[in-house]
């Protein structure tokens, strides 16, 4: 009768298993943090179309004149009156074109607020207003 039987797992053996279970562990924890990431990104980012989309659809509600608007953004997309403690900001300007005075161009850009572009749109309106002397 043998006494000394083979039985369970050798030290060496548990350890490399540990160490193979910990290096798969950190890298599918990395794909779910770049995931988490790339998704706030993108959020923000169709949020902010979402926005400058709405000043091109509201156009014809803003002066025509040349001017510039600015708007600010708390981080949950409020609009409120103070830079200080915005975390977004979105920029509307109107230009009249030299060539054709009754064509407005409207361009607008959502920013973070270090200045960094979201995302930036461009649109052109003819002005139909008609004026009889």
């Amino acid at each position: 009768m043998n006494i000394l039987k083979k039985q369970g797992f050798t030290l060496v053996e548990i350890i490399m298993s540990i160490a193979l279970f910990s290096i798969i562990s950190v890298v599918i924890l990395n794909l779910f943090i770049t995931s988490a990431n790339i998704n706030e990104k993108a959020s923000t980012k169709g949020l902010a179309t979402v926005f400058a989309s709405n000043a091109i659809e509201n156009f014809d509600n803003l002066k025509y004149s040349n001017n510039k608007i600015t708007t600010y953004y708390d981080e949950n997309w409020q609009e409120i009156n103070s830079k200080s403690s915005a975390t977004y900001y979105r920029e509307v300007i109107i230009a009249s074109d030299l060539d054709y005075p009754n064509l407005k161009h409207i361009h607008v850009s959502v920013y973070n607020i270090d200045n960094s572009e979201i995302v930036s749109l461009q649109s052109a309106k003819f002005n139909t207003e008609v004026t009889y002397d």
